[in-house]
């Protein structure tokens, strides 16, 4: 019942459940998500797969909030990034799906759909309001936090000491 989504655009991992999607009263029926190709505040669209009759809505990838149809936010699901190893030491019973061989001999596994856009300083995707911070590159990697209902977003050349800002 859950829906585990990775934005390779934006660095962004989240986690919700997939029931909190559903329509009232029970919310109960899990709705069936796939990407849009569409872009919003410079992060994935997700949009509801679910057979008619459904709502149609788009789904932010990294707020879980709809952006078309009715309000909605998706239930957020407390989630750790961590290494194989680490998990594989902490959960030894876990089995992966393999990697369909017709796909690695295609190299489809490894292709990065939005090139160098990383690389380069140039925001080409907008949003809104851009967070500017002068001692910062304008697409600097940050931790956000979600604390007492604001979110906060800590540069991680901070939190590491590689920086020399204060």
């Amino acid at each position: 019942p859950i829906l585990v989504t990775w934005s390779p655009l934006a660095g962004s991992a989240a986690v919700y459940d997939r029931r909190s999607a559903g329509t009232a009263p029970t919310k109960q029926a899990m709705t069936t998500f796939g990407f849009s190709g569409l872009l919003y505040e410079s992060d994935q669209v997700f949009y509801d797969r679910t057979p008619a009759p459904r709502d149609e809505r788009l789904w932010s990838q990294l707020t879980g909030k709809s952006l078309t149809g009715a309000a909605q936010t998706l239930k957020r699901i407390p989630f750790v990034l961590t290494t194989y190893g680490e998990w594989l030491k902490n959960h030894p019973t876990t089995q992966v799906l393999d990697a369909d061989p017709h796909f690695l001999k295609q190299g489809a596994y490894y292709q990065d759909g939005y090139g160098n856009y990383n690389v380069s300083g140039v925001l080409k995707f907008p949003v809104d309001p851009v967070w500017i911070n002068q001692d910062y590159p304008l697409k600097a990697q940050v931790i956000s936090v979600l604390a007492g209902g604001v979110w906060k977003q800590y540069p991680l050349a901070v939190l590491s000491g590689k920086s020399g800002a204060p």
